[in-house]
């Protein structure tokens, strides 16, 4: 399928959306979700009409802030936020982020330093929360203050160590969530390790993820299980962080486990923004891929679902995407 055709379904589903009427201000399927959606089409087609609805929506969300209670990613501020710096480290908005997000910035540093018990989960925990700061740390703002920085690298620095203490509970938890939970945090790790940040910490949290990832894989070795979609997803992250930390064996091993466990998965059962994601990384077939698109082409559960297939399978600089757990980095 050429990028022409995933570019006129995500046109298709934008049609087929009501966008005034949209529920909620939030990324997962709210109208911040929408409006990177819509800048998105418009960097892809050049039609003018989306981003002018995406003007319109970003105004609108801008007057309703207010109404958005929650601080965290999945429907609340962390992930409206890390939409708009998404947006202009992409140059879809020409803004500085440091002064429009200032609030959001102590709110978030505040949340980590003095509000414990948080769930390890991207919508609404500590990976979210993560992913926010770290979008925030490599912001491309001119003079950013060095203070803001520093609490930045604060923040991700006492969330990574909490990872690192609720990793223990993976380690007896085998179910979706749990599953889902481990490769999020595996990519996210590979993506803070990148940065040199907390540095020993990470690279020993990637190890431990690791080591956790391969009793699972192990453990669920009968390729009929329940849990192939997300099995597949985690073989897909110890593939990633091998790539990072140019481990071959680790790249190696992954791509024989997604062989042989896509082989008896049916398609149904998978994410297509992940199909396309392990076909451009050359660890899927031909034929698998295809029947995907066929069974999949025109299914999107939100904004941030279609763009999620989008960034796979055309690539756009990087974007978060909901659903074959919420979340991969693409690019």
């Amino acid at each position: 399928m050429s990028t022409d055709v995933f570019i006129e379904n995500a046109i298709r589903y934008y049609g087929a959306l009501n966008a005034d009427s949209t529920q909620g201000y939030g990324l997962y399927s709210g109208k911040a979700g929408l409006i990177a959606l819509c800048y998105t089409l418009h960097s892809y087609t050049g039609n003018d009409i989306f981003a002018s609805k995406a003007d319109w929506l970003l105004k609108e969300l801008g007057s309703n802030i207010s109404k958005v209670g929650t601080v965290y990613f999945g429907d609340g501020l962390t992930g409206i936020g890390w939409a708009i710096e998404w947006l202009s480290q992409n140059k879809y908005l020409q803004i500085n982020t440091d002064e429009i997000l200032e609030e959001l910035d102590t709110r978030v540093y505040r949340t980590v330093m003095y509000e414990p018990g948080k769930s390890l989960r991207l919508d609404s925990g500590i990976l979210g929360l993560s992913l926010y700061l770290l979008s925030r740390y490599r912001s491309k703002n001119h003079l950013t203050p060095r203070l803001k920085t520093l609490s930045h690298q604060e923040c991700l620095v006492v969330l990574t160590d909490e990872m690192e203490t609720k990793l223990g509970a993976l380690e007896h938890e085998y179910d979706a969530a749990a599953i889902i939970n481990l490769s999020q945090m595996i990519i996210y790790s590979g993506k803070v390790w990148q940065y040199k940040l907390n540095i020993e910490t990470v690279e020993r949290l990637i190890y431990r993820c690791i080591d956790v990832a391969d009793n699972l894989l192990k453990k669920y070795n009968d390729t009929s299980s329940r849990l192939s979609g997300p099995l597949i997803q985690l073989a897909y992250a110890r593939f990633y962080a091998g790539s990072i930390l140019n481990l071959d064996s680790w790249m190696e091993q992954s791509r024989q486990y997604i062989s042989i466990r896509s082989s008896s998965t049916p398609v149904a059962d998978m994410d297509l923004s992940l199909v396309c994601k392990l076909y451009k990384d050359n660890l899927i077939g031909e034929e698998y891929y295809q029947l995907a698109l066929e069974s999949h082409a025109h299914l999107f559960s939100s904004p941030m679902h279609c763009l999620g297939v989008l960034s796979a399978s055309v690539g756009n600089g990087g974007f978060c995407i909901e659903n074959w757990g919420e979340y991969c980095l693409v690019g």
